[in-house]
């Protein structure tokens, strides 16, 4: 882990506006448990960053969803499914827009 973490950090430092590596990152320390070094709140700035680079990006817009989930801001959460699959609706990405309709189903969210 500390070997995949350097790596991810590295590729940030040659390229800090990266969307994707923000994404990476940011879904990396969300997934990993606290005790091997996740970090919630770190994972959530991460992903708003990469929204900032490029507002459109769809994973980064699911991996916010599920990061607002897990602190319990389930209206918010909702609100990134919803345009997850806004946008994956727009450029015919079935695989992403099943991915946010499956998201809006654990966040309890219709369409």
């Amino acid at each position: 882990m500390r070997r995949l973490r350097r790596e991810i950090d590295r590729t940030l430092e040659l390229a800090p506006d990266w969307s994707d590596a923000l994404v990476g990152k940011g879904s990396f320390l969300l997934e990993l448990p606290g005790f091997l070094g996740g970090d919630r709140d770190e994972a959530e700035r991460l992903l708003r960053a990469a929204l900032r680079v490029d507002p459109d990006f769809i994973e980064a817009h699911l991996a916010l969803g599920r990061a607002l989930d897990v602190r319990h801001a389930r209206e918010d959460a909702r609100a990134e499914a919803r345009r997850a699959l806004a946008l994956a609706e727009r450029d015919g990405n079935g695989e992403k827009a099943a991915e946010a309709k499956e998201l809006l189903g654990r966040l309890g969210g219709e369409r």
